[in-house]
């Protein structure tokens, strides 16, 4: 599974929702939709983006992205 999904949903947020929780926390505006293509690895996100999200999570990039198991 993919750890953003994975993460999101052990939070039992929607893409909207962390969408906004995202945006309040890290002043990064990330849509919904960026967060849908993520999840389902059809679209490649900004550096900026991931990072907001990592930041968000308080886990590293290469765990967000499934390269480490190290959060």
């Amino acid at each position: 599974m993919n750890r953003l999904r994975e993460l999101r949903e052990k939070q039992n947020y929607s893409l909207s929702t962390l969408s906004e929780q995202i945006k309040s926390k890290t002043r990064c505006d990330v849509s919904p939709q960026t967060l849908m293509r993520f999840e389902k690895h059809s679209s490649d996100i900004k550096l900026t983006k991931l990072i907001s999200i990592a930041d968000y999570y308080n886990v590293s990039i290469d765990y967000l992205v499934g390269r480490s198991d190290e959060r």
